[in-house]
Formats: structure tokens, C-alpha cells, sequence
């Protein structure tokens, strides 16, 4: 699904999510980090990725135009794609595929579980953290 919320560098947005275009598919509720340039993300590729936000629509192709919930600026909860079981109240982070896990002893937080994951596929509720924190 494309959207034409904000093009790439329109300007300032208040809300916190910026249009960027897509480097490939990537699915609503999964994170992003940069892709190819400032105008591109691409869905994270580990759990060492650096996040950027999270995507709130869907991408089918390459170049699409697609809304970012960007950390540390989005006001509100975000929807997030597990990866694996998750128990409420983990801090989370991005990792393979733009799917969301429980925090590992490094990379980076991305928020707080706000719903459990008894799968990968599952899509929980997360609170944002106000940006990602390395974690050593």
C-alpha cells in the first residue's frame, strides 16, 4: 500500500512519522533502520541494527513510499511483528526481518512490551522508548 503522507524532506512533521521510500517489501509493524540513503530505510538485519522506527504501513516493492513511526519523535503505543515469544513487560529490539524480541545482552531497546508474543508472527503493543539505547 503506498502513501503520499509526507513526501521524502517535505519538511518538519510534528507527529513523529516520516514518509521514507522503501529499499524492498517490508511489512507494517516491523522496524527500520536506514537503507541506501536518508530517503530509504530497510527492515533490520540483526539485533545490532540500528533502529529508526517503526513502519506503520506496508511496502510491496522497492522505491514504495511508506510512513515511519520514528523513535524517540512518534507519540503513542506502536503495533510491532514478534519474532518470538515475548512476556510482557521485556524491553524489546529489532532484529532479522524487522521482527521485534526480548532484549538481548546487546543492541539496541526499541520500547517496552506492552502485550505478551506466544509466537513469532504475533503482533503485540509496545511503548516506544524515547530513543535506541545501545546495550553494550
Amino acid at each position: 500500500m503506498a502513501n503520499t503522507y509526507n513526501a521524502p524532506n517535505a519538511g518538519r512533521d510534528s507527529t513523529g512519522v516520516k514518509t521514507m521510500l522503501a529499499d524492498g517489501a517490508i511489512t507494517r509493524g516491523w522496524v527500520v533502520k536506514f537503507g541506501t540513503d536518508e530517503d530509504h530505510c530497510a527492515a533490520t538485519s540483526a539485533a545490532t541494527s540500528i533502529p529508526i522506527g517503526v513502519a506503520l504501513d506496508t511496502a510491496e516493492a522497492a522505491e514504495d513510499p511508506i510512513s515511519i513511526a520514528i523513535l524517540g519523535a512518534y507519540v503513542g503505543t506502536l503495533k510491532v511483528v514478534a519474532g518470538a515469544a515475548i512476556t510482557i513487560d521485556d524491553f524489546v529490539q529489532g532484529t532479522t526481518a524487522g521482527k521485534t524480541i526480548t532484549a538481548a545482552t546487546t543492541g539496541y531497546y526499541i520500547g517496552v512490551a506492552l502485550q505478551a508474543a506466544g509466537a513469532a508472527g504475533d503482533i503485540i503493543e509496545i511503548s516506544p522508548v524515547i530513543d535506541p539505547v545501545a546495550k553494550a
